[in-house]
């Protein structure tokens, strides 16, 4: 007999009476039924609790997208800027700052605006004292510790496929993102460079969590402590980017400095917090940034454009210092980057040796 709902019956006295039996088929639907809703939920609150977790990391990498407008002023002389010497030019007053949005073709011109001056801002809640000079770690010191061959300067890149324009224009069709002429060669330059100049450059050259945006942070910085654990000689740490700034028009302003015969894409430094408080290792990073910026725009009037104090962690608290730099924009040609990565590396070399 199958399983039936009802089942009419007799008893003993003869009485008819309806027996009720509870479908087994159906308990078993309806227990799957709730098993799977239970299931979604859980998966739903984790993925909820996933993007509350990186949601620092997500606004950073968004900001840096093609389609992301980046073009809001943050206003630099607030309580919170700490205020650092002027060191570079304005714009020539001759300078082209055209802002035609391009052709039918979809093409769109980038805007030659000269040397950007220098900026200071501070989106943290925190304050910093800049009236202690920052000291930096003495190479000898370093080397006598760990040998000559150890690595001083780590340089590494949460996104190695940023690439760079052409310089005078871009379309939807442009490389935003390449194999070639990207950030990860920026950053071998910059290793390259050191090397000859005598102080000692390891590269991570990886692409975290096959380009996407979640858990690339978490492979991010397993690979930073990873490298720290078998160099524990790494005083120093630059992930090694490049920005994007579209305006309403859809054209992109590109700022460059002069050195001799050279044209060096402007760079800009960015460090970060825990949003109104800083660790003493976040402390130490704002305190190099600035004195570092300083010394380099003496030496090259305008290569550092801006310093920021972020009021996200940015992967920066784990012991030396570490600075994420933006080595030139998307609408700077790749040889404006590179031509800015080898001063930038000499000005460090020469920065760590009058330590």
């Amino acid at each position: 007999m199958e399983e039936n709902d009802i089942i009419a019956l007799e008893n003993e006295q003869r009485e008819s009476f309806v027996l009720v039996e509870r479908n087994k088929r159906r308990e078993r639907a309806r227990f799957l039924s709730y098993f799977k809703r239970g299931l979604v939920l859980l998966l739903l609150v984790g993925v909820c609790f996933g993007v509350y977790k990186l949601f620092p990391h997500i606004k950073s990498v968004w900001s840096k997208m093609p389609w992301a407008n980046s073009t809001q002023n943050t206003d630099t002389n607030t309580d919170n800027t700490p205020p650092i010497e002027n060191n570079t030019t304005s714009p020539p007053p001759n300078q082209s700052t055209s802002t035609d949005a391009g052709d039918v073709t979809g093409e769109y011109k980038i805007n030659s605006v000269g040397t950007q001056n220098y900026k200071a801002v501070n989106e943290s809640g925190c304050e910093f004292d800049f009236s202690t000079k920052y000291s930096s770690k003495a190479l000898a010191e370093i080397y006598g510790k760990y040998g000559k061959e150890a690595p001083v300067v780590l340089i590494t890149h949460s996104h190695i496929r940023e690439a760079y324009s052409n310089g005078e224009y871009y379309s939807s069709d442009s490389e935003f993102y390449s194999d070639n002429e990207n950030v990860a060669d920026i950053g071998e330059v910059i290793c390259s460079v050191l090397n000859e100049c005598g102080i000692n450059a390891i590269q991570i050259n990886e692409l975290y969590a096959s380009g996407s945006i979640y858990g690339s942070q978490n492979e991010y910085e397993k690979a930073i402590s990873d490298a720290l654990k078998k160099y524990p000689s790494i005083a120093y740490v630059f992930n090694v980017s490049r920005g994007i700034n579209i305006s309403d028009d859809m054209t992109m302003n590109k700022t460059t400095v002069k050195n001799g015969e050279s044209t060096c894409a402007q760079i800009s430094i960015t460090s970060g917090t825990s949003w109104d408080k800083a660790t003493e290792n976040q402390n130490n990073n704002v305190l190099f940034a600035f004195d570092f910026a300083k010394y380099a725009n003496e030496n090259i009037n305008g290569i550092i454009k801006e310093n920021k104090i972020s009021r996200f962690s940015l992967s920066q608290d784990f012991g030396p210092i570490m600075s994420n730099l933006d080595i030139g924009e998307y609408s700077n040609s790749f040889d404006e980057a590179k031509s800015s990565a080898e001063e930038f590396a000499k000005l460090l070399s020469s920065y760590l040796k009058e330590a």
